[in-house]
């Protein structure tokens, strides 16, 4: 009886510590692949939609700021722009008036976070470059 129940603990012992080996490799995968994705955001990327606005320089181009955490009224006020516009562009029926997320409504509406990103990026550097020609005939 002694011999069963030593043995029944020691099969515990090591079926509990299997387990919290798995969620330690588990978690290190996991901070693994954040700092990854860490490291790809933090580096310093020109965006191909630059070379489409020569007329701007790298100060005057605008950068998107676009989190899938983030609603899409929490984005077209951040980047200053308009709700009902994006919702266009997007392919998001006006009635959809609660705010998901952008997670959400990209498995929804089959968009990237780059497309949303392009989408704002290129229509803020089309009118900076629109008022800079203005500008220019004025002067």
């Amino acid at each position: 009886m002694k011999k069963y129940f030593l043995l029944s603990i020691a099969t515990i012992v090591i079926v509990f510590s299997a387990c919290n080996q798995s969620g330690k490799k588990k978690q290190n995968n996991r901070r693994q692949i954040h700092e990854k994705t860490l490291g790809t955001e933090n580096k310093t990327k020109t965006s191909p939609n630059i070379k489409k606005f020569p007329e701007l320089t790298p100060e005057e181009y605008f950068h998107a700021v676009v989190f899938d955490t983030m609603t899409l009224s929490q984005v077209a006020k951040k980047n200053e722009i308009s709700l009902p516009f994006l919702k266009t562009k997007l392919g998001i029926p006006k009635s959809v008036t609660y705010d998901y997320t952008i997670n959400q409504l990209k498995r929804n509406f089959h968009f990237t976070t780059e497309h949303l990103k392009d989408i704002i990026e290129n229509s803020k550097n089309e009118s900076k470059v629109v008022n800079k020609k203005l500008k220019m005939k004025r002067k």
